[in-house]
């Protein structure tokens, strides 16, 4: 047994859409009022809260409708947050972003870090003086030393 859609006969249009009536746009059943209020509402919304745009969304973001800011909002966390391990690297787009630097080490790109992971001891070291993504990555073939180079 085959399912098939049934067959939807074509809607009626009013004179003037077959006339073209290029930009006009049509709410179904009553859609129109639904859209209308809710401009209204969110006319008036932004009359009275200021909104502010985050790109590339082009809607406005508002704050929570009993939001009243404090002085706290607008201080630093009296905490930091510590790197303690990287997970993943960067390889989507650079060849050769894993290597070898010495029988237990491996060192990796990861966004604008150089991690250097010591198998032996599950550990890393890091080297966050990137100020963008780092990209290349060289290891002296004789010396402990490497170098890295990030986009900008």
């Amino acid at each position: 047994r085959t399912l098939t859609k049934p067959a939807l006969a074509p809607a009626h249009k009013p004179a003037q859409d077959r006339a073209g009536s290029a930009g006009v746009r049509r709410q179904p059943l009553g859609g129109q009022e639904v859209a209308d209020g809710q401009r209204r509402h969110r006319d008036a919304r932004a009359g009275d809260v200021p909104g502010e745009v985050f790109p590339p969304c082009t809607s406005m973001v508002y704050p929570p409708s009993r939001y009243a800011p404090s002085a706290a909002d607008n201080r630093m966390p009296d905490a930091e947050l510590v790197l303690e391990f990287v997970y993943g690297c960067r390889g989507w787009d650079t060849a050769r972003a894993v290597k070898w630097f010495d029988h237990s080490r491996i060192i990796f790109l990861a966004g604008a870090f150089v991690v250097i992971y010591d198998k032996d001891e599950h550990t890393q070291r890091f080297f966050t003086e990137h100020d963008d993504d780092v990209v290349a990555l060289a290891i002296h073939p004789r010396l402990p030393l490497a170098a890295s180079g990030s986009i900008a």
